[in-house]
This record gives C-alpha cells, sequence and structure tokens, in this order.
C-alpha cells in the first residue's frame, strides 16, 4: 500500500505499475492504493465497513473490455 507516484511517462516505453500514474494527465490527484494478492481462485472480499461508492467502482478484471462511452456517458459492469 501506499501514495501513487506520478511521473512523466513515455509512450510505450512503460510497465504498468499499481503505484504509478502519468503526472501529465492525473498529478492533481493525491490517490493512496491498497493492493492484494491471492493465491487462490477464490474472490477475495475486503469489507471496509463504509462505501467507497462515490469515489469508486468494482470492476471485474475479465469485464475491463466491456467498458466504453455511449452517448457521452462512461458505461460499465456493476456487482453487488
Amino acid at each position: 500500500m501506499g501514495f501513487v507516484d506520478y511521473k512523466k511517462m513515455q509512450p510505450g516505453m512503460n510497465q504498468w505499475h499499481p503505484f504509478r500514474k502519468d503526472a501529465d494527465d492525473f498529478s492533481y490527484q493525491n490517490e493512496f492504493r491498497i493492493t492484494f494478492e491471492n493465491d487462490t481462485e477464490e474472490t477475495f472480499t475486503l469489507d471496509l465497513e463504509i462505501s467507497l461508492r462515490d469515489i469508486a467502482v468494482p470492476i471485474m478484471a475479465d469485464d475491463v473490455g466491456k467498458i466504453h462511452f455511449k452517448d457521452g456517458k462512461l458505461l460499465y459492469p456493476t456487482y453487488k
């Protein structure tokens, strides 16, 4: 876990990293992230006892390709 590091990224030259974002597009953000590693195929649920719905939505990795724009709106699958 930790704060995101905002750096100048070079197109096609950067490897994805869970704690790195492009400074040109996201430097105004002050994001803190927590990642988990799961050694099984089972879904892991973390109960924060509060809702993050106003700032984040859960997306299954297999459904990332379903995210799209329609009529100027960002559409994505949601889960309970």
